[in-house]
Formats: C-alpha cells, structure tokens, sequence
C-alpha cells in the first residue's frame, strides 16, 4: 500500500508540477504539458552558464497524442499512458511508451521508443486531416527563435526548406505524395547514415536522431520510416519526425495495418555552433565513430578500385588516370566544351538553332586535358571562354557583384513556344528579370541565369 502511494505520489508531481526535468549539467530535458496532459519534451544543452533551447520533441502535432503517465527517475524519465484524442485513432496499446535517459557525461539523450497499435480507423484518420499525413511520431523542430531557413538533413543528405529554396520539395522523387509540403518517407534500413535532422545555419543550431546503436546491435529500426514536414495548417511548424510504416516505393502514403508493434532506440545529437560553412555529416559521422567504434566493421587502409574497369564515362576515366590506374585513356578531345549546339542539345527544351552553356566538372576535365597534353582542346576552350567574355551581364545580389549569361546563350528555349509548353518541364533557375530577383520557370528571352565555370 505504501508503494501504491509513493508511485501516485510520484505520477501527481509529475503531472502537475511546472517544471518536471532532468539534467546532468551538460543537457537538460523538460516535460511539455498542454491541458493538464504531458505531450512531449523540451531539449536544452548548457553553453556557458546559460541554457540553450535545442529541440522541441512532441508526440504529435497541436497536442493530438498525449500520455498520462511520467516518471522521474534518476537520469531519466519514463512516459505511458498515451493515447491519441487529437484523432481518435489510431489506438494505442497500453504499452506504448518512451524513456529518455541522460548519461553521466554525455551531452546526447538516449531515447528508447515502444509504438504498438491495437486498432486503426483509415477512413478516420484520413477524414482528419486538411493535409493528409503518415502516422507520425516523435515530432522534432528546433526552437521558435531559430531562423526560417532551415535545411532537413535525411541519411547524410541535406535536403533545403521552401524557405531557402522553394523547389526541392515540389520534385516527384522527393515529397511525399499524400500532400504538398512533405518530404517523401523512407525506411531507416535504406540510410547510408542512419540519422534524420534539421539545420538552421543561420542560427548555428543542428538537432538530429542518430539510429547508431539500433544498426550495430539489433537493426530494430531498418523499417522505421523519417520525413519532413515545411510547416501546413494542421501541422503546422517545420519538423522531422517517425512514421509507420515507410512509404511505398518512399512517396506513396502506407498507413498502418494493426496489430503493430515497434520498438527502437536513438540518440538526441546536436550542435548549438553549426555555421553554413560547416556540415552536420562531420559531427554524426564523427559521434557514430566515437561511439560504436568496437561495432564497426573493420575497413581496409586502401579501397579496393581493383573492380574499376576500362571503357568508362570520362568523369570515371579521369578518376583512373588520377589514381595511376588507367593503362589506357585518351589524349585528345577531352578538354571541356562549352557551348553545345542545337544538334547535340536535349532538343526538346529548345528550338532550332540554340546554343547552351555548360559547366560540368569543367575544372576536373581541364586538370585532366593539361595532364595529358591536349593542346587543341584547351585552345579551342580558350577560344570559348573568350567568346563567352564579352555576353556577360554583371548583376548584382545585394553587396555580391556577379556574371551571369542568358540560358540558352542564343536562340530560345522551347518552352516559349505554347505547343510545347505543355510538354515541356518547367525550367527552374536562379535569374533576374529587370531589378528583381524570381524563380525562372517558362520563357527565357528576357532572363539571364548564373553559369559558373573555372577558366
């Protein structure tokens, strides 16, 4: 009887208390409450003799999922009791639950998850929403004050926002297909780097999952799926997040076929001095290293390039001929070109007669022309760059002075001939058009687009 009452006692101040936390000096995590019901945590990270908001982690959007339960224990804090009232399904088994532990000295939360599912209503949820979604969990965003222009980092990848780019996200192969303004959904199984973050440079602040310990012990996490959300009106905010189950062929909406039952376990890993010029790879890679050392599979000092083999594109060539493998590549003809002809363009982005510019890998290809002698190539591109040099338009964006060329360089796209336009994909491109700075999507007679080569 006693322990009944010590455990009820230990379940009300955690419920009605304002602040229920625990730290270990370096990191601090804060029970969220909304309506008398916990519906998530807060991550602050020490910097100084201050706290510094890090993360925001919700069940889910607006309060929908709750728990009723939290205990704190030492260094950590136990939630259960969930339930999905925002929605009404799906229907959470009783052990749904999640422990967020601190280690001694260790700034990175280890947070285990258990999901299980004893029913779920698809043509509920489905009438729920304004924006259709998967069913996610453990909703991440970094905090309100951190600047707009944030970037999803998703498996090593970096993925922008519409508030630093606005296309990424409208391509087919990268949003999700139950609603604009989603990323698409993969499994955790498919990541070169088992981690789903958010980056906002401009605020120096990186939060992310880190799946490490799930891939070198029991791969608990191969088929949780991760995306990311811009911000709708129903969930609204940018965040990364958990589903069930991954998307098919990762951008068609699955929803969840009960009974379901998912348990896994992540690190909270985070920077609060992260700048543009850095890259979240570096401190994921470097902490999965530090961490799960032992786990990792040995790797030899030298990569074996042995499967490497002749009759390949020139990229690939160059790559041999840099690395003294290549016995046989050629000396002529490999100088970049620059301007490409009607005949040799993709023809239906252009009418007859246009002429495009290039600049791919133009540096690597002119290291590989000098290294192998191909005098008449680099002179022909020196004819072309001083061709090129009397058609640049000097713009500027903001205090940067830049050049910039007319995409085609001559004659016109064919996306200005309405036969085509239907057709035709829209071309996307940083221009200018007057003073004013837009997205380029149809005619490009009066645009001018950015071209970068190295002369």
């Amino acid at each position: 009887m006693r322990t009944a009452c010590l455990v009820l006692t230990l379940l009300v101040m955690s419920l009605g208390a304002s602040a229920q936390e625990i730290a270990n000096g370096l990191c601090r995590i804060a029970v969220v409450q909304q309506s008398g019901a916990c519906v998530g945590f807060d991550v602050a990270a020490r910097k100084g003799d201050a706290w510094v908001p890090v993360a925001e982690i919700r069940w889910a959007s607006m309060g929908r999922w709750t728990c009723s339960m939290v205990v704190a224990a030492g260094a950590s804090i136990r939630f259960t009791g969930f339930a999905a009232p925002g929605t009404g399904t799906p229907d959470l088994g009783r052990d749904t639950a999640v422990t967020v532990s601190l280690g001694s000295r260790d700034p990175f939360p280890r947070v285990r998850f258990r999901l299980t599912m004893t029913g779920f209503d698809e043509a509920r949820w489905r009438t729920q929403w304004r924006n259709l979604s998967p069913v996610y969990f453990l909703r991440c965003s970094l905090p309100s004050s951190a600047a707009k222009e944030q970037v999803f980092y998703q498996h090593g990848l970096l993925y922008p926002g519409p508030e630093v780019d606005a296309y990424p996200i409208t391509m087919g192969p990268m949003r999700g297909d139950w609603c604009d303004g989603w990323s698409y959904a993969p499994a955790m199984g498919a990541a070169p780097i088992p981690a789903v973050g958010l980056w906002s440079p401009a605020s120096r602040l990186f939060v992310a999952y880190e799946f490490g310990e799930a891939l070198y012990s029991d791969w608990s996490a191969k088929h949780v799926a991760s995306s990311y959300c811009a911000g709708l009106d129903d969930h609204p905010g940018q965040f990364f997040s958990l589903s069930w189950p991954y998307a098919e062929n990762w951008t068609q909406l699955k929803l969840p076929t009960p009974p379901v039952a998912v348990e896994s376990v992540f690190r909270i890993a985070y920077s609060t001095d992260m700048p543009s010029d850095d890259d979240p790879n570096r401190l994921v890679l470097r902490t999965m290293a530090a961490r799960y050392a032992d786990s990792m599979p040995p790797a030899p000092r030298m990569n074996d390039v042995s499967w490497l083999r002749q009759g390949l594109e020139g990229s690939q060539v160059r790559f041999l001929h840099d690395l003294g493998l290549a016995t046989q590549h050629p000396t002529t003809n490999v100088a970049p070109i620059l301007l490409v002809p009607y005949e040799r363009c993709e023809k239906v982005f252009f009418d007859p007669g246009a002429v495009q510019l290039i600049a791919h890998q133009t540096g690597k290809a002119c290291r590989y022309a000098w290294s192998v002698g191909d005098t008449a190539g680099l002179a022909e591109l020196k004819r072309q760059v001083e061709m090129l040099i009397p058609e640049a338009v000097e713009e500027r964006y903001g205090e940067d002075v830049c050049y910039v060329w007319r995409h085609p360089l001559h004659g016109q796209g064919a996306s200005s001939r309405p036969s085509l336009a239907a057709q035709t994909p829209p071309a996307r491109a940083t221009c200018s058009t007057g003073a004013s700075r837009a997205p380029c999507c149809g005619s490009t007679d009066t645009s001018t687009i950015r071209a970068t080569f190295i002369s």
